[in-house]
Order: C-alpha cells, then sequence, then structure tokens
C-alpha cells in the first residue's frame, strides 16, 4: 500500500476492501485447513485464482473464516462448530457459516464462501 500511495494511485477496483476467504480457499502463505484437523497447518504455497484476482483488483485478503469439515455441514473438526455472531446458542447454517457470521460482525466489508451443498442457501 505504501508503494501504491507513492506511486501516486489507487491500487484498483477494491482499493483497500478487507475480504474474509472461507477456509478452503488456498492461500501462499495463510493455512488451509478445509475445516478439518487433517490439515492443521497446511500452507499451499500458491494462491487460488479468485485471491490472484481479488489482490490484483487492491482487495486485502484479512483472514480465513471457520467451516463445516470439507465443506459438509456447519462443524468442523479443526475449530468446532460455526457460531452465529449475534447469538452463539445458534449455527449460521451450512459450511460457509463462518463467512456469514464473519460478515454480520463486520470483521470484513467481503466474504468468499462457495456453495457444494446449501451452505450458502442454508
Amino acid at each position: 500500500l505504501d508503494a501504491a500511495y507513492a506511486g501516486g494511485g489507487l491500487t484498483g477496483p477494491l482499493h483497500c476492501v478487507p475480504v474474509l476467504l472461507k477456509d478452503q480457499v488456498e492461500t501462499r502463505e495463510m493455512p488451509t485447513t478445509y475445516g478439518s484437523a487433517l490439515f492443521d497447518g497446511f500452507v499451499s504455497g500458491r494462491d487460488a485464482t479468485i485471491v490472484v484476482r481479488l489482490e490484483e483488483a487492491g482487495a486485502i485478503i484479512l483472514a480465513k473464516t471457520n467451516m463445516g469439515e470439507f465443506a459438509s455441514r456447519y462443524v468442523g473438526s479443526a475449530f468446532g462448530i460455526i457460531r452465529n455472531a449475534y447469538d452463539p446458542a445458534r449455527n449460521p447454517s451450512g459450511s460457509s457459516g463462518g463467512t456469514g457470521t464473519g460478515i454480520a460482525a463486520n470483521f470484513g466489508l467481503v466474504g468468499i464462501g462457495e456453495d457444494t451443498g446449501g451452505s450458502i442457501r442454508g
């Protein structure tokens, strides 16, 4: 960002937009668990295409969000049950619920989830 400002411009149409990623989106520097303790500490060493494009547009990848193990349901062995941001006794439904919860709690402006088996549709 400092280099972009020194160059006199914005980094792109998503300049400084904070983005949350479902923990199945691979990143070169952040661990990716797919919601499973089997992948604890796994770093793929490469960015998924969506990450490359978001960063090229100026977005900032802020964090990975909890997800159901291997995109099934709302619980994973890596980080446990996905909780509702406003009522922890409830779950936000589906494996992309961590991203939905993060956005609802204003942790990021944009969230990347996906819909393997209805996790966005609930």
